[in-house]
C-alpha cells in the first residue's frame, strides 16, 4: 500500500481492493478507529455531511466494495503516539467511575448530589459500570450541576456506553427539574430514531445536533460532547473527532443549576420539553461506564488520552 503523510503523526494508507474484507473484518469485530477519505479526483462527495473524511459506517464501507471504488478512497488511522496516558482534569466538574462498592461517589466538584434508580452493576469498559433496562425509572442522575446551566458555557461530556437496543433514545438528559422537565430540558446525547449515535444543545429556538453512524450492538464504546463558543458543537467517538457543527456559538442555558441524567429522560414529554432536536425522550437500553463531565471543550489530544488509556 502506498503510503501519503498528512499530519504530524497521521499516516494515510491507500489500500488495494483485496483488503477491503479485511478491513471491514477489523473495523466491526475490532472496532479499530479508522477513517474514510473522499480523493475523488471529480470532486464528487460520497459523505451526507459533505466533510471529506469521516469514520466508516456500514451503508458506505458496503457501498465502496460493491461499486469497486478503492481507487477513490483512502483509510486513516490516528495512533496512539496522538496522545499520552497523562489526563489533564483541569476543571472537571465530576467524574463517576460507576464501580462498587459506591458507585455513587465522584470526584470533582463539591455539592453535586446523585441518586440512581432502577439500574444494575455489571461488568464494565473499566471495572464496573451501570446497566440501564430502557424503562423510564432505570436511570442515574446528578443534580445541583451548574456547569451545563450557565449561558455560553463551555463543557464536555465523556461516557463510555454500550447498548443493548440502537433504536432512539436518550442517553444524557439535561433537565431543570429532577423529572426531566422543569421549563428547561433536552437529551444531550442519544440515538436518532434511525439509530444513529447523535449529541445535540439548545441554541435558544433550536437544538443544533452533530449525527454521527450506527455503533455497534453489546461493544463498548468512547462517546464524547464538547462545545465551546470558539469551536461550536462535536461528537468524538472512539477518539476521534467524527464531525462538528462549527457556526454554533451560543449555548442558551437556563441560568440555573441543572439536573443530568443517564439512561432517561424520565417524564420528559412534549411539549414541557422542545422536540426540536433530532433525539426522542426514549429510556436507554444498555451500559454506561466512566462519565465524565468538564467545563471545558476537551482538545483531541484529551479526548484521545480518554480513549485510549480510560
Amino acid at each position: 500500500a502506498s503510503v501519503l503523510k498528512t499530519k504530524a503523526s497521521e499516516t494515510v494508507k491507500r489500500l488495494p481492493n483485496t483488503l477491503w474484507h479485511m478491513i471491514y473484518l477489523e473495523i466491526w469485530l475490532k472496532t479499530i478507529i479508522i477513517v474514510l477519505c473522499s480523493t475523488n479526483s471529480s470532486g464528487f462527495n460520497y459523505f451526507s455531511n459533505n466533510n471529506t473524511c469521516q469514520l466508516i459506517d456500514n451503508f458506505t464501507l458496503n457501498y465502496v466494495l460493491q461499486q469497486n471504488l478503492d481507487s477513490e478512497f483512502c483509510f486513516l488511522q490516528p495512533p496512539t503516539a496522538l496522545c499520552t496516558n497523562v489526563l489533564d482534569n483541569s476543571l472537571l466538574v465530576a467524574y463517576f467511575s460507576f464501580d462498587s462498592p459506591s458507585p455513587l461517589s465522584y470526584v470533582g466538584s463539591t455539592g453535586l448530589t446523585a441518586i440512581e434508580s432502577g439500574q444494575m452493576t455489571v461488568p464494565g469498559h473499566l471495572n464496573e459500570a451501570l446497566l440501564f433496562t430502557g424503562s423510564t425509572n432505570s436511570y442515574f442522575q446528578i443534580g445541583n450541576l451548574g456547569v451545563v446551566g450557565t449561558r455560553d458555557q463551555s463543557f464536555s461530556i465523556s461516557l463510555w456506553i454500550n447498548p443493548t437496543v440502537l433504536t432512539g433514545s436518550t442517553i444524557v438528559h439535561v433537565s431543570l427539574g429532577w423529572e426531566g422537565q422543569g421549563g428547561w430540558c433536552l437529551p444531550f446525547i442519544g440515538f436518532t430514531i434511525s439509530g444513529h449515535i447523535a449529541v445535540q444543545m439548545w441554541q435558544g429556538s433550536y437544538a443544533p445536533s452533530v449525527i454521527g453512524p450506527i455503533l455497534l450492538l453489546n461493544t463498548w464504546t468512547h462517546v464524547v460532547e464538547t462545545f465551546s463558543v470558539a469551536n461550536g458543537l462535536k461528537l468524538y467517538i472512539n477518539g476521534y473527532l467524527y464531525s462538528a457543527t462549527y457556526s454554533i456559538s451560543q449555548f442558551f442555558a437556563s441560568g440555573s443549576p441543572m439536573f443530568l441524567t443517564v439512561g432517561s429522560a424520565i417524564y420528559a414529554s412534549f411539549p414541557a420539553c422542545s422536540n426540536l432536536g433530532v433525539l426522542p425522550f426514549t429510556s436507554f437500553a444498555g451500559g454506561v461506564d466512566e462519565l465524565r463531565v468538564y467545563s471545558r471543550e476537551l482538545i483531541a489530544e484529551d479526548v484521545c488520552t480518554l480513549y485510549y488509556f480510560y
